[in-house]
């Protein structure tokens, strides 16, 4: 995204209960940014939700560009 696409920030979310995303956003390269209380409404419950996010300054940082 940041090197073909031009992108300044790729960004990710998911439900406090899906370990497996937040990982695969993790192995991704994205940051923790956050935690919203009771987001989505979703089979009559509220569910938090994970905030992961990455900015093109902190990609080239890690990748050397």
């Amino acid at each position: 995204g940041f090197k073909e696409l031009k992108l300044e920030r790729i960004y990710g979310r998911c439900m406090t209960k899906n370990e497996g995303s937040r990982k695969v956003m993790e192995k991704s390269g994205l940051k923790y940014e956050g935690l919203s209380k009771h987001e989505v409404y979703r089979f009559e419950k509220y569910e938090d939700v994970w905030k992961f996010g990455l900015i093109r300054s902190e990609w080239k940082e890690v990748n050397g560009f």
